[in-house]
């Protein structure tokens, strides 16, 4: 094995390590994105909703947010429920023998009804698709304009201007939480590349220092790789001085003299944890290990003491 394996193998797990925080910001950007925040937050004011949908009859609308004053609205006597909660109250428009549908919040009349008609109305709402309308909202409706229900149908817009989806609330709610998991997971890619810069912060070992000096042990455990390995675990090596785990979970170098003590958790599973307790009360958790693996660390440990 060539001089500074131990670093090399480390920061080729370390970048294997960012891939996946690095994809996961995508995902949470392009959530983001798909919330349309700004459109949400700074709505155009639209003066009059039928020219809106006039001038934009070849535009889809659906989803988008606007903030208008609509006037001479007659309540339709339907109500939006979900769970036995009214959530909207519809409410129709009549304008050169077309009709349209505005969604308003209920909220505003709790423990009352809604009033039959309102002469002028300001909201901020989400356009909607009116395709799947009740046949017997339409027919109420109908009735209350005089109209034939299949003419009413043939001149109803094809959206409604929802105000209870129009929820900055909510939205702005789940847009901190994504924008909190952009953050963590920056904070850790950034906490990952300075590792790969230099592999020897790595917090395990850190705890070289207390039994020596962190470098030397570390060139020194280099050296051994190349021709003193007694035993080649997964992804582990037992050498003359150390115990070598390069696993992607936890890398750690354990110099060989200064365990007091190991112990293998649990014999009854296949792979469990061996603690590893130091000179100076530190303690190693090798995870994900045999007990054979458990025997050869136990086995080169007192090889070790007997040299000594």
């Amino acid at each position: 094995m060539r001089e500074q394996y131990i670093e090399k193998r480390i920061r080729k797990n370390l970048i294997k390590s960012v891939v996946l925080p690095i994809l996961f910001i995508g995902v949470l950007i392009d959530a983001l994105l798909l919330l349309n925040i700004q459109d949400l937050a700074r709505p155009p004011y639209i003066k009059d909703v039928w020219s809106y949908f006039e001038d934009n009859k070849d535009i889809p609308l659906k989803g988008q947010y606007l903030k208008t004053k609509i006037y001479d609205l007659h309540y339709t006597g339907f109500d939006l429920t979900n769970t036995d909660k009214k959530i909207g109250s519809f409410y129709y428009n009549i304008k050169n023998s077309n009709c349209i549908l505005v969604l308003i919040d209920s909220s505003q009349y709790a423990g009352g009804k809604p009033p039959a008609e309102i002469k002028e109305y300001k909201l901020c709402a989400k356009i909607l698709k009116s395709n799947s309308l009740n046949t017997e909202l339409i027919n109420n409706i109908a009735n209350q304009i005089s109209w034939n229900s299949d003419n009413l149908k043939d001149n109803i817009s094809e959206y409604v201007i929802s105000e209870p989806d129009y929820n900055m609330g909510k939205l702005l709610k789940l847009a901190t939480f994504i924008v909190f998991l952009m953050i963590i997971s920056i904070i850790y890619i950034f906490y990952k590349i300075v590792l790969i810069i230099n592999p020897h912060l790595i917090r395990s070992f850190n705890i070289l220092n207390r039994y020596g000096n962190k470098n030397a042990h570390i060139r020194r455990a280099n050296t051994e790789l190349t021709n003193k390995v007694s035993e080649y675990l997964n992804h582990a090596y037992i050498t003359t001085n150390y115990y070598i785990d390069l696993s992607k979970y936890k890398p750690m170098i354990i110099p060989l003299r200064d365990i007091d003590s190991c112990k293998y958790l649990n014999r009854r599973k296949r792979k469990s944890t061996i603690l590893v307790k130091m000179s100076h009360g530190d303690i190693y958790k090798v995870y994900d290990r045999t007990y054979s693996d458990y025997k050869k660390i136990s086995k080169a440990l007192s090889l070790v003491k007997d040299y000594n």
